[in-house]
């Protein structure tokens, strides 16, 4: 009886010494941030004429000024996307 005793008290020793040693659970927390661009990089390319030309040389004479809105809008990208950049890097 006493051989008993003494087994099923090592085996309960045992099963708790095993809830003791637990590892720590890690628990990662994240958070988004949303951050838009400033007000003058969102402001929307103009449009240089809203008319068809009304003859072929009106066309060919807007051509220069097409090219000038687009230039300007390209830039206005390229500066959105040096923002985006410049903020990854202050990460």
């Amino acid at each position: 009886m006493l051989k008993i005793l003494a087994s099923s008290l090592v085996l309960l020793l045992l099963s708790l010494t095993g809830c003791a040693a637990s590892t720590p659970e890690v628990v990662t927390k994240v958070d988004y941030i949303n951050i838009t661009p400033p007000a003058l990089l969102l402001v929307p390319c103009k449009v240089p004429f809203d008319k068809a030309p009304e003859f072929y040389g009106e066309a060919y004479l807007r051509d220069p000024v097409w090219k000038q809105s687009l230039d300007q809008c390209n830039k206005q990208l390229d500066r959105i996307k040096q923002w985006v950049n410049d903020k990854q890097a202050d990460k």
